[in-house]
């Protein structure tokens, strides 16, 4: 049984494994980058800890919605961290590796979906932290 933090970005349902999750906070100033790579909004400053935030959803092909609802996502990516802007979060959700079934090949491209997850009758895509910043 695997724990997933499932959230939304762009009217769909996306999730990291929670292991690679530090904690969800509320936006933070974003200071710019000049020269930045183009999927790096900046940098922002939560608790001390200064963080780049990286924007997933141009990579997923997603347009991010502005709402109150908007969180952060601070996660581990390898040895790095990163806040990851997310439209909403959805809840964490358990799941039996058996319920995991593998990504359509259209899908699979740049190795972002690692294994997609039915619960309640909706897809949730689950990502791999690591390709959606390479």
């Amino acid at each position: 049984m695997r724990n997933y933090l499932v959230f939304e970005l762009g009217g769909r349902k996306y999730g990291f494994e929670l292991p690679a999750v530090v904690e969800i906070v509320v936006p933070q100033k974003v200071y710019r980058i000049p020269r930045s790579k183009p999927h790096v909004l900046g940098l922002c400053n939560i608790r001390g800890s200064i963080l780049p935030v990286v924007d997933i959803a141009a990579s997923l092909g997603e347009r991010r919605q502005e709402s109150i609802e908007q969180r952060y996502i601070w996660m581990r990516l390898g040895s790095d961290e990163a806040a990851v802007p997310v439209d909403r979060i959805v809840g964490v959700v358990k799941a039996e590796d058996g319920a995991l079934k593998e990504p359509p090949t259209e899908l699979v491209g740049n190795g972002a979906v690692s294994k997609v997850l039915m619960i309640s009758e909706q897809v949730v895509l689950l990502l791999e932290p690591e390709a959606l910043v390479r």
